[in-house]
């Protein structure tokens, strides 16, 4: 299990276990490497990331810090690129998932020791009972882990205003990317691999080797020793999850075979990249004027109607399969009109082939029915403030909300099948059954409206019902926002 960049905190507490066998050396200490070297690059690299922050408005960042060393030379990379600019805010968040006994533990502390000696440095700590998690969702360590982190982080991200969340992603992990998305079957936006800057993530590392970032850890190192600076998680010492078994068997392989193997996937990494760049201005331009009907000449027009068809479908929960079908009917009706009649079901439209083209239609009416809604920002000041505000917040009515989010981290969409809400202690029910409960009939569910969140489309709000227990506050936010519904339900 890779963790290294995942773990984050926030002076609360959670956690995740993991087995361990098939050892692994554990990385060799910068100490092997020139101490002038890693003082050069670790120079280098704080100006160049000075100058991306500076350049895309960057100032303010959440960085997931495990105590491993790429998170840890993240850290001191954004530390040194942010030093004399006082306006800058760095923050930290650490993780601990309860999967490695005294281990997690042992992190923890080294992750705190190392913040006492920068005490500007915004800190944030959790933990969660992961396994538990993951049994209730019938999710894989992998996955459950990862759902956990990436709903905290943009809990915190929103919370605290900040701009980017940072990982310790690095080269050498994009190129085991490029192999699991390889194997999974992929096209150019998953061999394209992970980008250094997205709306959402920074990564900082990402150009950089392993190697590398053992020099400037070494650079860092009062005694030259990178080794004194971070923790090892064992897990990722094992070959016992895919990503550790591509890092410590197949790619060792393609290395003792290919000399060139590491430039060759950095190659095609950045080939991909370029071309998904090419693929997704093209596909947006075909798609200009789409609407909901996607024309049976425009299909034919474009080099590939499945990947256009794949984009258009997409954002209404389409699959590659899909697309597949639909494009076969372009390619069957060998340059005449393709057969009308057929359906495909997708979570939230329906799409019919038409003698004109593919027709969309979404399953629950127009999307400018959503519910009109009211929001109001409060702010508290002192505990008094905070006190009331509780006590208003107790005694509010179900067709009103107060979340701990502004209204851009929220949309307004019906209920999916087979749906879950969180409803407390990491529980989870079924949609269909709160409705059930409150006696909403089967045939009124479907034009239900529910409050989503951007992030991770959980349903946090269903008016007049109930919210998500993750959305309720506790008094120590220091920014609510007061929600009201109006108009059509």
């Amino acid at each position: 299990m890779h963790t290294d960049d995942n773990h984050t905190g926030h002076n609360h507490t959670d956690d995740i276990n993991d087995p361990g066998t098939h050892q692994i050396a554990p990385p060799e200490s910068a100490t092997a490497y020139a101490p002038c070297a890693g003082a050069a690059l670790l120079q280098r690299e704080s100006r160049r990331l000075r100058r991306l922050l500076r350049r895309h408005g960057i100032e303010s960042v959440l960085l997931g810090l495990s105590g491993g060393p790429d998170s840890v030379a993240a850290f001191h990379l954004l530390r040194l690129a942010t030093e004399g600019w006082p306006e800058f805010r760095l923050g930290v968040a650490h993780v601990n998932f309860r999967l490695r006994g005294e281990e997690s533990i042992r992190d923890e502390r080294s992750v705190r020791r190392m913040l006492e000696r920068y005490p500007g440095t915004e800190a944030h700590f959790t933990a969660f009972d992961t396994e538990r998690y993951c049994r209730q969702h019938a999710l894989s360590v992998e996955m459950g882990a990862r759902q956990l982190r990436h709903e905290w982080f943009d809990t915190l991200r929103a919370r605290h205003g900040y701009s980017r969340i940072a990982t310790g992603h690095n080269a050498d992990d994009n190129e085991e990317t490029l192999l699991l998305n390889l194997l999974r079957g992929s096209g150019t936006r998953g061999l394209r691999g992970m980008t250094a800057l997205t709306d959402r993530v920074l990564r900082p590392l990402l150009h950089l080797s392993r190697r590398e970032i053992l020099l400037i850890l070494g650079a860092v190192s009062p005694s030259g020793d990178a080794s004194t600076l971070y923790v090892t998680d064992s897990t990722n010492l094992t070959d016992d999850y895919r990503r550790n078994f591509l890092r410590h068997r197949i790619i060792p392989a393609l290395e003792s075979r290919w000399s060139g193997a590491h430039t060759a996937m950095q190659t095609t990494l950045r080939l991909m990249d370029e071309e998904c760049r090419v693929v997704e201005y093209a596909v947006a331009k075909a798609l200009e004027s789409a609407g909901t009907l996607l024309d049976w000449e425009r299909l034919r027009e474009f080099p590939s109607p499945r990947t256009l068809i794949r984009h258009w479908i997409m954002p209404h929960g389409g699959t590659p399969a899909q697309a597949a079908e639909m494009a076969a009917l372009v390619e069957q009706a060998d340059g005449g009109r393709p057969q009308a009649g057929a359906r495909w079901r997708l979570p939230e439209a329906e799409i019919t082939a038409t003698s004109a083209g593919l027709r969309l239609s979404p399953l629950h009416g127009k999307a400018e029915e959503a519910p009109s809604d009211v929001w109001e920002q409060l702010t508290t000041e002192d505990n008094a403030e905070r006190a009331r505000l509780m006590s208003r917040i107790k005694q509010c009515s179900a067709d009103e909300a107060y979340l701990p989010c502004p209204p851009e981290n929220y949309r307004w969409r019906h209920p999916r099948p087979g749906e879950r809400m969180p409803i407390g202690n990491r529980a989870t029910k079924l949609i269909t059954h709160i409705l059930k409960e409150h006696h909403v009939t089967a045939a009124l569910r479907q034009h239900i409206w529910l409050l989503a969140r951007q992030s991770d489309d959980m349903a946090v709000w269903i008016p007049g019902i109930r919210r998500a227990a993750t959305e309720l506050l506790d008094g120590t936010e220091p920014r609510v926002w007061h929600c009201r519904r109006k108009g059509p339900e």
